[in-house]
């Protein structure tokens, strides 16, 4: 029997698109489909490890956003 294993965000980064099947934005700020797409496109662009060095640093890599304060 073979056992293949692979690092799941080295298969993401082959596909472009993603979707939920389910999404209520009534209930939820963001969905599973957002979260990969941002990993993929931090990966492509090889910023990941600067967007995941801090959480100021994700605000400002991925959203644009500088030293803002949220609670």
């Amino acid at each position: 029997m073979e056992v293949f294993i692979y690092d799941l965000g080295d298969k993401l980064i082959e596909f472009d698109v993603f979707t939920d099947i389910e999404f209520n934005p009534k209930k939820s700020l963001n969905c599973q489909a957002e979260a990969v797409a941002i990993y993929v496109s931090l990966r492509k662009q090889e910023m990941i490890n600067m967007a995941l060095k801090d959480k100021e640093n994700f605000r400002k890599v991925v959203y644009g956003l500088d030293n803002l304060h949220v609670e």
